[in-house]
């Protein structure tokens, strides 16, 4: 679905002429992100690719529904104050023809270090210790800080998962939470063209299952987000996804999803207080209602933990 011509800094430039030097750190979907030097400062841009207008594909309503995602997303982040929520950066949504496809660009603050993701990877091929129960502790605390954020707003992040989980060294930040490009806002009106016709947006695999309810839309609220945040935490605590199997097809995923119950914690992380492990289980509860229901008390609970 991206354009099979690399993009160069000589068509950045065009659209973006602050920008200095481009280099591409991440691919995938309809995004593709470059790490890029303007006025002597590192920045993360985001292009955005927006499909053109198919009437097979909704037409000029999906086109305006790619294009309101982008804008809500840069709206999303600029109101957050956490320091667990990465940060804008200097370059506003910029419409651009590069490459003969049309994209929206803007920029975010450029962190340091590697994703959840990347890190687990890297653990699997190498056989490095997996994370100890203080650093475990603090990324489900920066998670959980960063939920409360978006719960404040009304808005439900739809997608926590590794990829989108930043390590990055800093004592004042150590983990940062990425990318509200298919949030979720209570009090907004839908963005989804057809919504009723549309499969849910997210990552299959951290999906949680009532996002595969017809209505769901009706009845979200953080709890699901607390159940991505315990994936997360358990597959970077562990190496491997509590249900999914990299083998496993569409129908696999889903199945599991619905109807098989999480790997609990203590049985793959004997070392890890039992406190914590019970959180993490019923945080990935697969009823909404039998996960944790007050964020702040869930926060004390975490915080109070040995």
């Amino acid at each position: 679905i991206m354009t099979t011509q690399p993009l160069t800094l000589v068509d950045i430039q065009g659209a973006l002429p602050t920008v200095q030097a481009i280099k591409e750190i991440a691919r995938g979907g309809f995004k593709i992100v470059f790490q890029v030097t303007i006025a002597g400062k590192q920045e993360a841009l985001k292009l955005v690719k927006i499909p053109p207008s198919d009437p097979a594909a909704g037409g000029e309503d999906f086109v305006a529904e790619n294009i309101g995602r982008v804008k809500r997303e840069i709206a999303l982040i600029s109101r957050c104050q956490s320091q667990e929520v990465v940060k804008l950066g200097s370059i506003t949504a910029t419409d651009a023809l590069l490459a003969g496809e049309r994209y929206v660009m803007y920029s975010e603050e450029f962190l340091p270090g590697n994703n959840l993701q990347e890190l687990t990877s890297e653990r699997r091929r190498t056989g490095s210790p997996a994370p100890d129960f203080a650093e475990l502790k603090i990324l489900t605390l920066c998670l959980l800080r960063a939920v409360k954020e978006a719960w404040g707003m009304k808005v439900v992040h739809r997608d926590i998962k590794p990829l989108n989980v930043m390590k990055t060294g800093l004592p004042a930040r150590p983990f940062v939470l990425l990318d509200f490009g298919i949030a979720f806002a209570i009090n907004e009106t839908n963005l989804t063209a057809s919504p009723t016709q549309r499969a849910p947006m997210g990552t299959w695999r951290y999906m949680a299952p009532e996002m595969l309810r017809p209505g769901f839309r009706d009845n979200i609220s953080f709890r699901s987000d607390l159940y991505t945040t315990a994936q997360t935490v358990f597959e970077y605590a562990v190496g491997q996804h509590p249900l999914a199997r990299t083998a496993d097809d569409l129908v696999q995923t889903i199945s599991r999803i619905i109807g098989q119950d999480a790997a609990l914690v203590e049985d793959k992380r004997i070392d890890l207080p039992r406190p914590f492990c019970d959180l993490i289980n019923q945080m990935m509860k697969k009823s909404p209602a039998l996960r944790p229901g007050n964020l702040d008390l869930l926060i004390r609970q975490m915080e109070a933990i040995q």
